[in-house]
């Protein structure tokens, strides 16, 4: 009934329907953004444009941090892939370059036959250390993917440390920078990779669009993005950077009001850090202001399993309120 309502397919390109109008549009506004360092592929959500990625691998091995959102491990198990869980850094919270090396070196000729991919994942506002993992990547001749789905603002402020990887995968879901109901964005450096995920991610119709000179691929898994939801995430993608910069003009206002309450300790200097991590802001109780802290994945009962020295040590030395306050601070956020 919906494809009857069009008049002609100039009617259906520009609702977006053919992968082209608002989708095209928000493909290309999002690679600017990128310094068109990329190719940008719109899609379903960003654990399926992870798991979209890792399927056009050879089954092998994914290299993923302990410390992250399930949705990470899911992208890995439903390419088909094995999960090899590693150690974070203790401060940034981000895949531990030293953790990956002593895998390797513990899993020697192994791991240079079977890792196919490395996935950092961004988090609290920290940029991974892409250089040394992009170089342990090469020696493997493996994928650097970086999973953004929670770092938009970091990445904008780091783009040439973000082109270290080969992809970068983007969420646009609820409470993200371009907030929709769903959606998400695959940043792809390779031509060759690009094609893979244009025929096993998206319609006929739009596998004619981008790669004519190709056979189409009538059994694709259809991961493409809904065009209402493009249209919202270009609405929103008009102002992003102002949004970056106010936000981290709000964190760093925040964060020297609790210092100089004695609340908090600050982290090291970090040249990549956007701005400070979210755990900073103070979560509001009946007795004042006070600050998370920082859950160790205990539930996913992988401490069994897997040796977490640096990672204990990371939650020591998070920020954390050192007492609560007798009086509530100051701050200029308290009403939100």
């Amino acid at each position: 009934c919906l494809m009857h309502n069009y008049d002609d397919n100039q009617d259906m390109i520009k609702a977006g329907l053919l992968g082209d109008g608002v989708v095209r549009e928000l493909e290309h506004q999002f690679g600017d953004l990128l310094h068109n360092r990329y190719r940008c592929l719109s899609v379903t959500n960003a654990t399926c444009g992870l798991a979209a990625v890792l399927r056009c691998l050879r089954p092998g091995n994914v290299i993923v941090p302990l410390f992250t959102s399930p949705a990470t491990w899911a992208a890995v198990g439903h390419a088909g892939h094995e999960i090899v869980f590693c150690d974070i850094d203790p401060v940034s919270v981000c895949l531990s370059p030293q953790a990956v090396s002593r895998y390797i070196d513990k899993s020697r000729p192994q791991a240079r036959q079977a890792v196919r991919a490395i996935v950092a994942v961004n988090i609290f506002g920290h940029l991974s250390d892409l250089m040394s993992l992009s170089q342990i990547a090469q020696e493997l001749e493996a994928f650097l993917i970086v999973d953004a789905a929670q770092s938009l603002a970091t990445c904008l402020s780091n783009v040439d440390e973000l082109s270290l990887a080969d992809v970068a995968i983007f969420s646009l879901g609820p409470n993200k920078w371009l907030a929709c109901a769903d959606g998400g964005m695959i940043a792809v450096k390779k031509f060759d990779l690009w094609t893979a995920l244009i025929r096993s991610t998206q319609p006929v119709q739009r596998q004619l669009l981008d790669i004519p000179h190709k056979p189409v691929n009538p059994v694709h898994y259809n991961s493409r993005i809904n065009p209402y939801t493009a249209k919202q995430a270009l609405a929103a993608l008009q102002d992003i950077r102002q949004r970056c910069t106010r936000c981290q003009e709000e964190q760093s206002a925040i964060v020297a009001e609790l210092m100089d309450c004695g609340l908090i300790e600050p982290l090291p200097d970090n040249a990549h850090l956007a701005f400070e991590p979210l755990t900073a802001i103070p979560v509001k109780r009946l007795d004042g202001y006070y600050l998370d802290e920082l859950p160790v994945p205990i539930y996913t009962h992988l401490t069994d399993t897997v040796d977490l020295p640096e990672t204990i040590r990371q939650f020591c030395h998070r920020k954390v309120i050192r007492q609560k306050p007798s009086a509530q601070p100051s701050l200029r956020r308290s009403e939100q």
